[in-house]
């Protein structure tokens, strides 16, 4: 596995699916997390309880690209 310590990681859309897997694939290896959701707040709101929980450093930001 990679070492991922002292860096960060943007995921869009990692609150669930292949996105949540890859979140916490770079968590594994010690990357702080950021990730964007839009629909499902609970999703991320449980996504980021699951992050504390490791002790990992994370932040998920709401993120609309819709009319991008």
């Amino acid at each position: 596995m990679i070492d991922l310590r002292g860096r960060v990681a943007m995921v869009t859309g990692g609150s669930r699916g292949i996105g949540w897997a890859c979140v916490e694939a770079l968590s594994r290896a010690g990357a702080q997390v950021a990730f964007t959701w839009n629909r499902d707040r609970e999703a991320a709101l449980e996504a980021m309880r699951e992050l504390r929980k490791q002790e990992v450093t994370g932040e998920a930001v709401r993120l609309d690209l819709g009319d991008a």
